[in-house]
């Protein structure tokens, strides 16, 4: 099976966009996956679900890479020079990352080698729960830092936050 990551964001020109299409682009997907694993649940796998488990490891683990140094990098330390207030904030987001991360990790080693799994209550239990925490954490996002720092950045910062996402994906 071949792969091809789907770039979420079309148009790097402000870096607002950008983390909006990553948002939705991953609550989509996830979404999608817990249909998947319940529909693994009760009809078992097959060679199309496997496809499917495969398919969305790969472009879940370029997309999430992506998106964590997108805000590790560029949002992140912008949003505390300007406010250190938000470093509370940050530190929350950052923990829920890796909270996210140990979920995934148990659900990556499932989904990678998906003709091997034989309890499908498993693969769902965990899609559900990678689902939950990806979901609340970006409504954390979008509730407690982009409000913020939408009135914090200038719409030259988002471009040039923008600018070096985009920079980022070339190298």
């Amino acid at each position: 099976m071949e792969f091809e990551f789907i770039e979420p964001a079309q148009d790097f020109t402000s870096a607002k966009p950008v983390l909006k299409a990553y948002h939705e682009d991953f609550r989509k997907r996830a979404a999608a996956l817990v249909q998947l694993t319940a529909s693994v649940q009760e009809q078992g796998m097959t060679r199309e679900s496997a496809q499917g488990c495969v398919g969305f490891y790969c472009q879940y683990c370029i997309a999430n890479g992506l998106h964590q140094q997108d805000e590790e990098r560029f949002v992140f330390p912008l949003a505390i020079s300007l406010s250190a207030g938000l470093e509370e904030t940050i530190a929350l987001l950052e923990q829920e990352h890796q909270q996210i991360s140990k979920v995934w990790d148990s659900l990556a080693e499932l989904l990678t080698e998906p003709e091997e799994v034989t309890d499908f209550d498993e693969l769902h239990s965990l899609s559900m729960e990678f689902e939950r925490l990806l979901t609340e954490h970006l409504q954390h996002e979008e509730q407690m830092l982009l409000p913020e720092i939408s009135v914090l950045f200038t719409e030259a910062q988002w471009a040039e936050i923008g600018a070096e996402m985009e920079k980022f994906r070339a190298e």
